[in-house]
């Protein structure tokens, strides 16, 4: 690994019901394992719209900043 790459700190595999906190500096990623369908709930404390975040694509390392237009350029189809 070289300066200024993420590392795996921590993998959870959540169940139905189960719930878990991430710090402001945390850094997630969500996907299912399974055929059906998975729905989350997020909850934020505070505006979320003044709250500065960042989108990381794992694919070149980059971060960049939380926009509608960002997100929608890194969202991907599960195959």
């Amino acid at each position: 690994m070289t300066a200024g790459q993420l590392k795996l700190a921590k993998r959870r595999v959540l169940n139905p019901g189960d719930t878990m906190t991430i710090g402001s500096d945390g850094i997630h990623a969500v996907h299912t394992e399974h055929a059906m369908p998975s729905l989350g709930l997020h909850i934020y404390l505070g505006r979320l719209s003044t709250v500065s975040r960042e989108l990381f694509d794992v694919e070149t390392g980059r971060s960049m900043p939380f926009t509608d237009d960002n997100y929608q350029m890194l969202v991907r189809a599960l195959p």
